[in-house]
């Protein structure tokens, strides 16, 4: 109240919040039916003799509007996990297996490469996330801790991805003797299968509430997208590319809509769903075709990054959680700040990476590749 007319300046608003003036004695009846936004978010003109009540409120509209954007990314961010089943599968069921010799030296390659730095992570996180927990460490409870951590409870966690992972490559030779047997026609067919299964499973049945208790086909859930990896390679071709990325498009589309009008009964938006499948297909191979490095600078660089991924997605998670909010980060809510937050916990994933495979996993990997019955040859050390 003053007998002039004032300017203030308002707080400054948490993410998703807005002023509006609840109650102006310049108006007639003093307390408004409909709360208004001051013409300034800044600041707010009080007029001669008279009382504004401002409170602070969640802004519906922006919350709105950010929770679409986050559903458009999420579709574009969820491909990393079916790309991820994707490269796997290409490498490993692009292997040919003759003899019984090349089954022992492809799981012992795997024993080095894949299964050594996931048990040493699994363990160094569980004796961190103990100590986190209990504020100190006893050697017989930390060892059962990470024990029931590695065979069971991290399968619910960040590692989670390693679970279907590892059963997939103990499964890779005997799906490449399979694949490599059948003709490109029977491999068609058994995808059509997979796909009429797999719509079945989610469009027919639990996305409307039934259950879906029948089991035992081969192709459903990730291992669809490990063996998709190979048969991508082996069965799209010029004829067929652009039906296969229409077909994309339309998932990516249907993958959308289905995110922008949510439902509780909605079980499969992404990973499982057959829409979004077909996208991940499209988008893998546009991927593998269009994306190329031609400077040599630049290769050795994504080479050498390349070399510290599988530790990169291991570790992100922690470092993610414990380690980047010591570092001082602007407000995510913001598309630059979610961008650089996850640039940062990239180059600190990285960091850790780094130093963990060199001082840690790589002289152990030596060590390993030295053991009767895990010694490998010059060639298989390079391939390693």
């Amino acid at each position: 109240m003053y007998w002039e007319e004032l300017s203030l300046a308002l707080p400054k608003l948490p993410p998703h919040y807005m002023w509006k003036v609840f109650m102006d004695t310049e108006k007639e009846e003093g307390f408004l039916d409909r709360p208004v936004c001051p013409s300034d978010r800044h600041k707010v003109s009080v007029a001669p003799r008279s009382i504004k009540i401002l409170r602070a409120v969640p802004d519906m509209d922006s919350i709105a509007r950010e929770r679409n954007a986050e559903r458009l990314e999420k579709t574009v961010f969820f491909l990393s996990n079916g790309i991820f089943y994707m490269l796997s599968g290409r490498f490993n069921l692009e292997q040919t297996f003759d003899q019984v010799g090349d089954y022992l030296n492809y799981y012992r390659k795997k024993c080095i490469s894949i299964l050594f730095p996931f048990i040493l992570v699994s363990f160094l996180l569980s004796i961190f996330n103990y100590y986190h927990t209990e504020g100190s460490i006893a050697l017989k409870s930390v060892c059962i801790f990470a024990f029931r951590e590695f065979f069971a409870l991290n399968s619910d966690k960040a590692l989670w991805f390693m679970y279907p992972l590892i059963g997939f490559i103990v499964s890779a030779p005997f799906l490449s003797k399979m694949f490599h047997a059948m003709s490109d026609r029977e491999c068609m067919f058994m995808v059509a299968v997979a796909m009429i299964w797999n719509c079945v499973k989610v469009y027919l049945t639990t996305d409307f509430g039934v259950e879906f208790k029948f089991s035992g086909w081969l192709l459903e859930t990730w291992i669809l997208y490990f063996t998709a990896g190979y048969l991508v390679s082996r069965l799209i071709n010029e004829k067929n590319r652009k039906a296969v990325y229409l077909l994309g498009f339309a998932g990516y589309i249907i993958t959308v809509i289905l995110r922008l009008v949510p439902s509780e009964q909605l079980a499969y938006l992404c990973d499982y769903s057959p829409a979004f499948f077909l996208f991940c297909i499209a988008a893998y191979d546009l991927a593998v075709r269009k994306f190329t490095i031609r400077n040599p600078y630049a290769c050795r660089l994504v080479s050498w990054i390349a070399q510290h991924t599988f530790l990169i997605y291991l570790l992100h998670v922690h470092v993610m959680r414990y380690l980047v909010p010591y570092i001082a980060v602007p407000d995510t809510s913001s598309v630059p700040g979610y961008l650089l937050k996850s640039a940062l916990i990239f180059i600190c994933s990285l960091i850790c990476a780094v130093l963990l495979r060199a001082l840690i996993i790589r002289p152990l990997q030596s060590l390993l590749k030295k053991l009767p019955g895990l010694r490998l040859t010059q060639q298989e050390n390079k391939t390693t």
